[in-house]
């Protein structure tokens, strides 16, 4: 059964982990956002959306999850089954998985802002977002540190399962 798009909410979100990677030929950044529910109207928990920043200024969002492992290893995973790894040239592994290699190095740099989440599904415990970030695509030479990922839907089951519904990303 399909809602209304006039069911809105809003949520926060905080980068928590910054990983510079190697990838391709170009330096480039996973970023971790922990997405902070600030409305008792939105039925689940906190959780963390995993993305990657290219070098061509693209930020789109692989992994979610209940803790920063899970977003990554989520990520990990989508990222894998989609782009997956060039065997004959170290290059153009699996930037999450460099990421989880390099938690440690955690240095958040400071990203933070709101997105929209509508619903647009509900079905028993399932219900699946549209989250909205009104930054996406902006300038990201101007002098803005918001979160510049790419509009993505999210299903959640239940108060604390969170997928990336991969392939509905705008």
């Amino acid at each position: 059964m399909v809602k209304s798009q006039t069911e809105l909410q809003t949520a926060k979100v905080k980068d928590v982990l910054h990983v510079v990677v190697f990838y391709g030929t170009a330096f480039c950044s996973v970023i971790v956002y922990e997405v902070k529910i600030d409305n008792k109207d939105l039925h689940f928990n906190n959780f963390y959306i995993a993305s990657f920043y290219d070098d061509m200024d693209v930020e789109k969002v692989w992994g979610a999850g209940k803790t920063v492992n899970d977003a990554l290893r989520s990520a990990e995973i989508n990222w894998g089954s989609v782009i997956g790894d060039d065997p004959y040239d170290e290059r153009y592994s699996n930037p999450f998985r460099e990421a989880l290699s390099k938690l440690e190095e955690n240095d958040p740099i400071g990203l933070s802002g709101e997105v929209v989440m509508k619903k647009v599904f509900k079905d028993g415990d399932v219900i699946v977002y549209k989250v909205e970030n009104p930054y996406s695509g902006k300038n990201p030479l101007s002098d803005d540190i918001r979160p510049r990922f790419k509009n993505f839907y999210t299903a959640i089951n239940g108060k604390d399962a969170v997928e990336i519904l991969r392939n509905l990303s705008t």
